[in-house]
């Protein structure tokens, strides 16, 4: 055998099974067949030389006397990238070889090569590890980790100041026997800086990941405290809800926890059948804007 690379010579008749050079003695006329097998992804078999034998297919000799054949193996590198077969995640792209968060991405190709959730060039720019799952990491000490930095938009090595994430108050969870114009209570974490608390984002829906809603507003007036209207909520109906505050610099700040709650179907007084309660309907004329965003709440559809 010769070539960098290496791999077994078997043979028929018996008496022919090598790694390196080896030889065998038959009868004059025996008919002989080798075969050539690579040992591993790294190497392959070329070809064969000299015994009258050519190409990668079985040799077969007819032996009339002393014959040497050599089996040529080479180092396996399908994609020519210089990464041997062996080696290669993707053994079959030339454009790519590693896969260091095992994803299934070339290294070349990923933008999360720890896969971590955080951008490579993100954790470059903020002095993390773009090799290491560092999420769950909290190198500021502001309450924040890494991940939900990078979801916020803020510094992951600079104390994050603002509301904070809201505290759930009331309705406790898995509260029943609510009215169905009930009210929901927020507060403050021992760090938030209350006085850059912009604005508060509710949602009320009918999952636990919010994605059939019923309500979705921001109230920038009453940020610690919503009343639902009437005609939101249907009795005896499992609700979640959750608060997020916004601070005055613009950032968003992830939402709470999300609560349950039922509510139950309770008498009311409408004489003029518009549905809304004579106790929480306004005079005509009157102004209202629950999301205090300067627009009459009846001219707004997602009201």
């Amino acid at each position: 055998m010769s070539g960098k690379g290496s791999g077994r010579i078997s043979g028929s008749p018996q008496g022919i099974d090598c790694r390196t050079r080896c030889t065998a003695q038959f009868d004059a006329g025996t008919c002989v067949t080798l075969t050539a097998v690579p040992d591993n992804d790294c190497s392959i078999f070329s070809e064969w030389s000299a015994g009258g034998c050519s190409g990668t297919g079985p040799c077969t000799v007819v032996l009339n006397g002393d014959t040497d054949v050599t089996a040529i193996f080479g180092l396996h590198d399908s994609d020519g990238d210089g990464t041997l077969d062996c080696n290669d995640a993707f053994p079959d792209d030339p454009d790519e070889a590693f896969d260091g968060d095992g994803d299934g991405i070339g290294d070349n190709a990923d933008t999360d090569h720890d896969n971590d959730g955080m951008l490579t060039e993100w954790e470059n720019e903020n002095g993390l590890d773009p090799l290491t799952d560092d999420a769950g990491l909290d190198p500021d000490g502001d309450g924040l980790s890494n991940l939900v930095e990078y979801q916020m938009g803020s510094d992951p090595r600079a104390a994050t100041s603002g509301p904070g994430m809201a505290v759930l108050v009331s309705p406790d969870d898995q509260a029943a026997g609510l009215s169905l114009s009930l009210s929901f209570e927020t507060g403050y974490g021992q760090t938030a800086d209350k006085s850059r608390h912009a604005g508060t984002m509710w949602q009320i829906g009918l999952d636990t990941d919010f994605t059939d809603l019923v309500l979705d507003v921001i109230s920038r007036n009453y940020k610690t405290g919503l009343t639902v209207p009437v005609g939101v909520l249907d009795p005896y109906l499992t609700y979640y809800w959750r608060a997020g505050y916004v601070g005055t610099d613009g950032l968003i700040w992830p939402w709470s926890e999300s609560r349950s709650f039922v509510v139950t179907q309770e008498a009311y007084v409408d004489e003029n059948g518009n549905g809304i309660p004579d106790d929480q309907e306004l005079e005509q004329g009157t102004r209202s804007d629950l999301d205090g965003d300067g627009e009459n709440d009846l001219s707004q559809e997602d009201m």
